[in-house]
């Protein structure tokens, strides 16, 4: 991160005291350190939100490292500190480095707010450091084996062998909605998560169907493969934000009548493409990638009768779901888990399709029993 976004000389923002390692890592890749201590009173740390905002409109500062939750003081940051630090980095432009990968070990009642969840403007100038741990800590999920759930444990390891992949980590997650998710760079390191209100209502079968449709996300490599379109999407944001800046740059530029022209040409291409960028190129591939992801709901609900060998596993777990949708409408998953998720359980309109990552449960259920030639 910090050689990919930062140049040789810049300077990148901490929060004193902090993790050791953050200076080991800036200023051995030629960047300059500069902090925003943090105060210390009554026994409790706090931001000094002035030093804060005033460092971090510094022209050389182009990064910021986020200690989420902070490392070593133990704090939990509020959803509010969080928020505002975000809001503060993107007012400035420089971008949040959230550093999360402790967030499963906090033992307080605190919950913790990933950077990625903070309001959209905000969010194209954010990135989150996760680990796997972190997505099942933050749904409360917990390991089970073949001895304390044996049949659902069962179930995953029987889709496994059918799909020729590796036996994922299963975990049970204490929620009454019914849903699953799997997640994993690959299959070698691949986990599965199944809520306890998805066991609840599922049949054997049923469920064996929504296993095989994870089991295939995790063979499909689908996780990797939103990542890759996930970035895109945010480097096409951040072309068009250092365009828009060049071109601008260009336009205030002094000099002479030779050297005007020149800024001038450049500067007027570089704010035509950013702002092309921004209004035709960002849309689209949002678009696109949304597109994308619900496509490879429907080639996972494919992957589920492949494994199953009974298109009615997944096809009766869909109607289920469809038949119980509206009362868990109002209700939301995690930010951070939705989108893995097996469904979202979402409100229906005409243009709902276009801006979901998943299709909605009918569309489903129709091109399942229009590929199986089942009876409606």
């Amino acid at each position: 991160m910090v050689r990919q976004f930062t140049s040789p000389g810049d300077q990148i923002l901490v929060q004193e005291p902090v993790y050791n390692m953050f200076y080991s890592v800036i200023e051995g890749n030629g960047r300059r350190v500069i902090s925003s201590d943090l105060i210390y009173e009554n026994s409790k740390y706090s931001v000094n939100w002035a030093d804060l905002e005033e460092k971090l409109a510094t022209p050389s500062v182009r990064m910021m490292v986020f200690c989420n939750p902070h490392n070593p003081i133990g704090y939990a940051w509020s959803e509010e500190e969080v928020k505002r630090i975000a809001e503060l980095c993107a007012k400035h432009q420089v971008l949040l480095i959230s550093d999360e990968i402790h967030g499963d070990l906090v033992l307080t009642d605190e919950d913790i707010t990933p950077a990625f969840t903070v309001d959209w403007d905000a969010k194209n100038w954010v990135v989150s450091l996760i680990s796997p741990s972190k997505t099942f800590n933050i749904t409360h999920a917990v390991e089970i084996n073949q001895e304390n759930v044996p049949q659902l444990y069962e179930m995953v390891e029987e889709m496994s062998l059918a799909a020729g992949i590796p036996m994922p980590k299963v975990y049970a997650i204490p929620s009454n909605i019914p849903n699953a998710f799997a997640t994993g760079r690959d299959p070698e390191h691949a986990s599965l998560a199944v809520t306890s209100g998805l066991v609840k209502i599922m049949n054997h079968d049923e469920l064996l169907g929504v296993i095989g449709h994870e089991i295939s996300h995790i063979r499909n490599y689908d996780l990797r493969v939103t990542t890759i379109t996930s970035a895109l999407s945010s480097f096409i944001y951040l072309a068009a934000v250092y365009l828009l800046a060049l071109g601008w740059t260009l336009f205030k530029m002094d000099g002479g009548v030779i050297t005007k022209c020149i800024c001038w040409f450049f500067g007027s291409i570089a704010l035509a493409v950013g702002a092309g960028l921004f209004i035709v190129a960002l849309p689209i591939t949002k678009l696109l990638n949304l597109s994308m992801s619900r496509q490879r709901e429907y080639l996972a609900d494919i992957g589920s009768v492949d494994l199953t060998r009974n298109p009615k596993c997944i096809v009766g777990a869909l109607k289920k779901l469809e038949a119980i949708e509206q009362q868990y409408q109002q209700q939301k998953e995690n930010p951070m888990v939705s989108a893995l998720a097996f469904n979202n359980f979402q409100v229906k309109h005409w243009w709902t399709n276009l801006i979901s990552d998943h299709p909605s449960l009918d569309r489903r259920i129709d091109r399942l029993e229009h590929t199986a030639d089942l009876p409606k």
